[in-house]
């Protein structure tokens, strides 16, 4: 059966029409592009029963066994029932633990016992806990983890004494699994559906496998690293998005307030939603959107942790670059990844070092606000930037690649020779703005001298048994804080 990705589910959702579907869907990836699926795809499915029919369960919480009664069982109200198991857990090793135990805090706050309690089993279930050893991880992850969850430790103590005092069991996850997975191989009763949404998925899961032998996949996931191909992926769904819901409302966003929107937003397409509302209802009937509506309304809500690293960088402050740095490591983002990212933000500093030095005087101040580096830096920057692209045209064969070759790159694969000219080639001058603030805080030789570490340090990850987060840890050091940089340990593992 077929896996197909997010962007080609219209052309499948014309084939419900004809009447061909299966009996279990999976959407998987990036939170926001999976309820966008959804709600496509149960549009279709209940055509035809004006919303009746359709019956939801929190993939946290949920017995599995009641959903399998209810899809094998008819509706009283339709010929079809839709059953959605969201959120689902136990497609990927990894399970978002603070999330669950976070909606089981809000349900305490309103005074919900029982639903907060199942939420929270289920996190102890998740976070490989049982009552004998809740109390040492608990301050384990008091240090580790969010301490506004953590901390105040009153309402999981009795949520705890409240489960054991009802005999609440922990749930079976890996049975449940065998449960549900032994279901979809049997199947369901016609014109009865399982739709599943999920964050991870590790695609050598039986489960996994066993739901796109019998049905469909529908893969919303978005590419997370930092290479100009992933770059771009990012930058096609963001700007999909944005035109899907400023389109019916008749408006349009400006290039400098979409650089803002994303520098303030990142890629939170939940977040951007919001943001996008709350400049529609500000704008009111004017049908463009600018970067001063975007100043005067939003404020930073980026929670993303590889902009927030860079970002971190950018303001040379190692305590939270750390922070971060923990958040990427935790969430398997892949260290060469982390470094890459690293390594493209050093040389945006360079070059746009190397392009301060060379224009002198005048082509920068300490405290431009964004409207005088329009008037005043911008020119000068964009006339620089020709007179390197003048340049570059008279190489006969192309900028060495590696430093060691003269061999001319196939058509399509050549990258900028200077990374102010792929900023420049993202979205307006606002990036670039932020790029020469931020390098006014570096020398030129300690960033080259960082940018030869991180090289070292590549070099490492790929051949040496050193711990990777130690690694970065010195890669953070010898950009923020150079001087330092001799000083970090780096042979244990």
């Amino acid at each position: 059966m077929p896996l197909i990705q997010h962007q080609h589910l219209k052309t499948y959702l014309e084939k419900i029409r004809g009447g061909v579907s299966y009996p279990v869907y999976l959407i998987f990836g990036e939170p926001f592009l999976c309820d966008r699926a959804l709600n496509a795809l149960l549009r279709e499915l209940l055509s035809d029963t004006d919303g009746f029919g359709y019956e939801p369960f929190d993939g946290a919480v949920a017995d599995v066994r009641e959903v399998i009664e209810k899809l094998s069982t008819f509706s009283l109200f339709s010929e079809k029932r839709v059953v959605a198991l969201l959120d689902a857990k136990g497609f990927s090793a990894k399970t978002d633990a603070d999330g669950i135990l976070k909606k089981s805090k809000e349900k305490y706050d309103i005074g919900d016992l029982r639903s907060a309690s199942r939420y929270f089993l289920s996190w102890m279930t998740a976070s490989n806990m049982d009552f004998d050893n809740i109390v040492e991880m608990l301050e384990e992850k008091a240090v580790k983890g969010d301490s506004a969850l953590y901390g105040d430790r009153a309402w999981i103590d009795h949520l705890a004494r409240y489960c054991k005092e009802n005999d609440l069991p922990l749930p079976d996850a890996k049975g449940d699994l065998r449960i549900l997975e032994d279901a979809v191989r049997k199947g369901f009763p016609e014109k009865n559906v399982l739709v599943i949404t999920a964050g991870r998925v590790d695609r050598r899961t039986s489960l996994y496998q066993t739901v796109v032998d019998h049905g469909m996949a529908v893969d919303c996931t978005v590419p997370a690293g930092n290479s100009l191909a992933e770059r771009k992926a990012r930058d096609a769904v963001l700007k999909d998005c944005i035109q899907e819901i400023l389109k019916p409302e008749k408006k349009s966003l400006d290039p400098q307030a979409y650089a803002a929107l994303c520098d303030m937003t990142g890629f939170e397409l939940r977040v951007l939603k919001g943001n996008l509302e709350k400049l529609i209802a500000f704008t009111g009937a004017r049908p463009r959107i600018t970067l001063k509506d975007v100043e005067a309304v939003l404020s930073r809500t980026k929670t993303d942790p590889i902009f927030e690293l860079t970002g971190a960088v950018m303001e040379k402050d190692l305590e939270k670059a750390f922070f971060f740095l923990n958040s990427l490591m935790q969430s398997d983002m892949h260290p060469m990844a982390v470094l890459s990212a690293l390594a493209n933000q050093v040389r945006k500093l360079i070059a746009a070092r190397e392009f301060l030095e060379t224009e002198g005087n005048g082509a920068w101040d300490r405290g431009y606000t964004f409207k005088r580096f329009q008037e005043k830096t911008l020119p000068r920057l964009e006339a620089y930037l020709k007179q390197i692209e003048k340049a570059v045209g008279t190489w006969p064969t192309g900028p060495p690649e590696n430093g060691l070759s003269g061999k001319k790159k196939k058509k399509g694969t050549e990258n900028p020779v200077t990374d102010l000219l792929a900023v420049r080639g993202g979205a307006g001058a606002y990036p670039m703005f932020k790029l020469m603030s931020a390098s006014e805080h570096f020398q030129k030789e300690a960033l080259i001298s960082a940018l030869v570490t991180l090289c070292g340090i590549d070099r490492r990850l790929k051949s040496s048994p050193v711990s990777p987060r130690l690694l970065l840890e010195k890669a953070l050091v010898s950009i923020c804080r150079p001087e330092e940089t001799a000083l970090m340990p780096c042979e244990r593992r």
